[in-house]
């Protein structure tokens, strides 16, 4: 049966052999049907996992497109590297230590509007020690309008939970 004889005497039952190694009976007769087919207890050539599609060039090639385009969805790599789903998410998760996550939305608020805002508090604050009667506030700014977003759409792939991939809106937004 197998090649080395000293290790595996003939006489020994599957039952001795479970006794004595404590592993599945199973385990045993499954061993005992490939020494008796192949003559080894080594795998065939062939089986067991196929070559992995996770080599250092598709990380290197999607760690270049997600840096250029962070908001570009796996679905759309996926088609374009034309690999597994699966694949392109455990790359992002496993290798690139990276998550898809959803845009926060948060005010529109620049450095030139926060100067603003401030300009304009003192003035009001000013006015309000001099006379403290009615004050009517009135917006005669031009207005923007947002583009349409959607939270639960509008992803992109970070490493980092950071603000820098955040959905500003502005006061107004879009219908459509």
């Amino acid at each position: 049966m197998c090649r080395n004889h000293e290790t595996c005497p003939r006489q020994n039952t599957p039952k001795d052999i479970n006794n004595a190694l404590s592993i599945p009976i199973s385990t045993v007769y499954e061993v005992k049907a490939m020494c008796s087919i192949t003559g080894t207890v080594r795998r065939k050539l062939g089986s067991g996992k196929n070559p992995s599609v996770r080599t250092p060039e598709l990380i290197k090639a999607m760690s270049d497109r997600i840096r250029r385009n962070p908001m570009r969805s796996m679905r759309e790599m996926t088609r374009s590297l034309n690999v597994n789903e699966k694949t392109i998410r455990t790359v992002v998760k496993k290798d690139l230590k990276a998550k898809s996550r959803a845009r926060v939305k948060r005010k529109l608020l620049t450095v030139r509007t926060k100067a603003a805002r401030l300009e304009k508090c003192k003035v009001l604050l000013n006015r309000l020690k001099k006379d403290a009667h009615l004050i009517m506030f009135m917006d005669g700014n031009v207005f923007t309008v947002d583009n349409v977003s959607n939270s639960r759409t509008d992803r992109y792939i970070s490493s980092l939970r950071d603000m820098s991939e955040s959905s500003a809106r502005s006061r107004f937004q879009s219908l459509s």
